[in-house]
């Protein structure tokens, strides 16, 4: 993610301040202001000129090399910030996310709680139902027990019935249940 280019006013102004100049002298002595101008710059030739040429380049490169460091450093800055807001925007995204998945896992534990009751209740319900239906078994097994006890005495009060000299029914015994 390159950030564009972009020079702000003080980095121009860096630009501009880097590249040092050799001096021009100017006279404001009227007439004569040319003539001390000449003269000034044919004694610079002579004295400083040819040792400070040298210097003044060397303090150029120099100066080119840290604008050249300085916009490096400020373009790196610039992509670490469109980082970093990149970043805090995705930061931001993954909080409202976040938020939303809390939501959504409470939503799911109430609707759990909610079934986990009716599952109670529903076993609740289950074992009344399975202690009705051992009841009714119970029941079931005792009238099968009478119906037997029936079918045995039913076949000799028959045969009392058809005898006219039997009179009615035997006395009844006590049959253990």
């Amino acid at each position: 993610m390159d950030a564009p280019t972009t020079s702000s006013p003080a980095q121009e102004r860096l630009r501009q301040l880097a590249t040092l100049q050799e001096h021009t002298f100017r006279s404001s002595i009227p007439l004569i202001g040319p003539l001390v101008a000449r003269l000034r710059t044919a004694w610079n030739n002579v004295s400083t000129k040819w040792y400070v040429r040298p210097l003044l380049q060397q303090q150029n490169d120099f100066n080119a090399l840290v604008v050249s460091q300085l916009a490096e450093q400020a373009e790196r800055l610039a992509q670490h910030e469109a980082r970093l807001d990149s970043s805090e925007r995705r930061v931001q995204r993954l909080d409202a996310q976040t938020d939303l998945l809390s939501d959504q896992v409470a939503a799911l534990a109430e609707r759990l709680e909610f079934q986990m009751i009716r599952i109670q209740n529903h076993d609740a319900w289950l074992i009344a139902q399975d202690r009705e239906q051992a009841e009714l078994a119970h029941d079931l097994a005792e009238l099968r027990l009478l119906l037997v006890q029936m079918k045995h005495l039913l076949p000799a009060a028959a045969d009392r019935a058809k005898r006219p000299d039997a009179g009615g029914l035997p006395p009844a015994k006590e049959h253990d249940a």
